[in-house]
């Protein structure tokens, strides 16, 4: 992870399933904020994009930063939302804000990235979540925002095949935004946690199927969290929270 708000920093931590650690690499990328990151499972890096102010593309290799200068980029934006497609072995790309919401996708060949231009798409939004769903093979995009006040979130279900956008019924869940979502490789299903439903900051997880969203109770859940990193440590099977101010 790349520090980020209240201050923007540049440090880079990693998590080995018991404590943080900070990294002193060579050379890192500017200080920033609202940034994304994805594991490149293709090549065993992290990519970063963007952030406030940025369309830079990074990769780090577990020891260093490395700066890559595609030909295209993405414009710069905030809120946007990136997932690894395993499959085709792409970083995927939507969203976010600039001068106005954005309902663009790009995508991530590990050289370049490439604008798609999809027969169907989702609408303008930022702060969605998106994350690789391996039991169905596509790259699932749920919630967000296109309200500027952030009372009125979004809570539609999309799919992205590598080639179009499809909508799924979701089934009657609470609309949200600023929440992380992940893969459960124990139940098999997608899950989301926290956000802001538009009147308060959520604790509430929620999980995917493929069909349906539903509602897990657990008995003690992580705080209310506006600004969720959820991400799966496969090694130990779990998934884990990490709320950015």
């Amino acid at each position: 992870m790349l520090g980020s708000a209240p201050r923007s920093t540049n440090t880079t931590w990693g998590w080995d399933g018991q404590r943080w650690s900070l990294h002193l690499p060579p050379a890192t990328p500017p200080d920033r904020e609202r940034y994304q990151l994805v594991t490149d499972t293709q090549h065993n890096t992290v990519l970063l994009f963007g952030g406030q102010g940025f369309n830079d593309t990074w990769e780090w290799d577990g020891a260093t930063w490395r700066e890559r200068r595609p030909t295209t980029s993405p414009p710069t934006r905030v809120g946007f939302a990136m997932a690894f497609d395993e499959r085709r072995g792409r970083a995927v790309l939507f969203g976010g804000l600039a001068t106005g919401h954005l309902d663009d996708t790009w995508e991530w060949d590990g050289r370049n990235w490439i604008e798609m231009h999809p027969a169907h798409k989702p609408t303008a939004r930022q702060f969605h979540a998106m994350a690789w769903d391996p039991l169905r093979r596509r790259v699932l995009m749920f919630g967000g925002t296109n309200d500027f006040s952030f009372h009125q979130q979004l809570a539609d279900t999309w799919e992205w095949d590598g080639g179009d956008w499809v909508q799924r019924s979701s089934g009657g869940v609470p609309m949200r935004a600023f929440h992380g979502m992940t893969w459960d490789p124990i139940g098999s299903v997608m899950l989301a946690f926290g956000g802001y439903t538009g009147d308060a900051n959520a604790n509430s997880t929620i999980a995917w199927d493929g069909t349906s969203w539903t509602t897990r109770v657990t008995p003690q859940p992580p705080p209310f969290a506006n600004g969720t990193i959820l991400a799966t440590d496969l090694h130990r099977n779990r998934a884990f929270c990490v709320e950015v101010p």
